[in-house]
């Protein structure tokens, strides 16, 4: 690529644009800005040589700070007498994220530092409590973060529980759990305390109290990076604000007559919220994802080879990509999906090796995958043909890390962020089904 074939201020690839529409519009213009600067003063230099520059952006998006780092190269090749001067520029961008709660406290105190530095039309004195505000923002997190390293005791929430459906884990280490018969969202702690965070009430309204609220079959749940609930009813989503005075509110509904029901709810760090909806028992296995954005708008995108029934697998992960589990004639799969509904790749399932450890996750048989969930190093789990939970790494191998029994049928799993805790909820023979805990090595 040349010089001559870049345009002046066109700095973000699309790939780049599409991982940074989580973020705001200020801090990607911030972006084009900057690494626009750095491209320029590459094109300044005008010596024969090699010329670098570097430059970087970093942000609060949520609850998680997104940094993204661009580096140029000019390589100037002088005449020779037989070719002209030829010049090429090459660059490479990367975009990355840390949550405050799993962040050495230094790391933090620097990062504070060099984001108020960064800002313009700033006094020194504005700018040092700018600095101080963001430094007591993420050391709060960080504070908070170490619950979540500590294993849940269940036997409190599996006797108040009847029917759970599915789980989810929020920053503090708190399990949520939807429950299908008493129509409530029940919070268990690392503490042992075990309450209603939403339904048991008689209301459908919007605005009240979040236990004061009337579900309607509450399926799929999500924690966004802000500590906001998201629960996938029967013909919509709710939102439970964050705090010990929760409200609930409506985000989406399904349009009139329509045959889709939301199963599946996932949030990333940024406050997007994606649902999968499905047809339940239709021949033609088609379904659509819901994109609701922070600023409140909605996409609604058609998808294709989805199950169709509510064990389909649905995750937002830590790269903003759009994890689904999907099936193709007999064979099952996780593709990665954009944000607007896009296939990107297949990472895990398609092949035949049917329960090996260590072996690429692409030549892996998957059976009937399901829910999912992740940790902070990457890691993807899956449920695997009910009975079953298989580990896929970033670099692209599979392991089992949990198995039920032939009587036990496990349908949602959370993994806490260290990856040392597993939950499932199990539904068991007995008279009643349960929500379990195993330890990951």
């Amino acid at each position: 690529m040349t010089a001559q074939d870049t345009p002046p201020g066109d700095f973000l690839p699309g790939g780049l644009t599409k991982l940074l529409a989580p973020t705001d519009k200020d801090f990607t213009s911030s972006v084009a800005a900057t690494l626009g600067d750095a491209f320029e003063n590459c094109l300044a230099y005008s010596s024969p040589g090699t010329r670098e520059e570097r430059a970087n952006c970093i942000t609060v998006a949520g609850e998680a700070l997104v940094r993204v780092d661009g580096a140029f190269w000019i390589y100037r090749f002088p005449s020779n007498g037989i070719t002209c001067e030829q010049t090429a520029v090459c660059y490479c961008l990367m975009l990355s994220h840390m949550l405050p709660e799993e962040t050495p406290l230094p790391v933090l105190k620097l990062t504070a530092q060099h984001m108020a530095a960064k800002l313009k039309g700033l006094t020194d004195a504005e700018r040092d409590k700018k600095r101080q505000q963001l430094q007591k923002r993420m050391e709060a997190r960080h504070s908070k973060g170490a619950a979540g390293r500590k294993p849940i005791t269940l036997d409190e929430l599996n006797k108040q529980v009847r029917k759970p459906q599915r789980i989810a884990l929020d920053a503090q280490g708190n399990l949520y759990v939807s429950d299908y018969t008493t129509a409530r969202v029940w919070r268990a702690g690392a503490d042992g305390t075990c309450a209603v965070v939403a339904g048991g009430g008689t209301s459908k309204e919007d605005g009240i109290k979040a236990t004061d609220a009337l579900l309607d079959c509450p399926m799929g749940l999500a924690v966004d990076g802000a500590g906001a609930l998201h629960i996938a009813e029967q013909t919509r989503v709710r939102q439970v604000s964050p705090g010990p005075d929760s409200t609930i509110s409506t985000l989406a509904c399904c349009d009139a007559g329509s045959p889709f029901r939301p199963v599946q709810v996932t949030a990333d760090l940024c406050g997007n919220v994606y649902v999968l909806c499905v047809v339940f028992f239709s021949k033609e296995g088609t379904g659509q994802l819901w994109h609701l954005r922070p600023d409140g708008g909605t996409v609604r995108t058609p998808l294709a080879e989805v199950r169709r029934n509510a064990g389909q697998g649905l995750l937002a992960d830590l790269s903003f990509r759009i994890l689904l589990t999907c099936r193709r004639g007999s064979q099952a799969f996780v593709k990665s999906m954009t944000p607007q509904g896009k296939q990107a790749h297949i990472i895990a399932g398609g092949g035949r090796d049917a329960g090996l450890d260590d072996v690429p996750a692409l030549d892996a048989d998957l059976l009937n995958a399901g829910a999912m969930a992740t940790d902070r190093a990457g890691n993807l789990y899956l449920i695997v043909d009910g009975r079953s939970v298989r580990k896929v790494t970033p670099g692209g191998m599979i392991y089992t890390v949990a198995r039920a029994t032939l009587q036990d049928w496990l349908v949602s799993i959370a993994v806490n962020p260290d990856g040392t805790y597993l939950y499932a909820v199990n539904l068991t023979n007995g008279p009643y089904d349960k929500v379990e805990r195993y330890s990951i090595s």
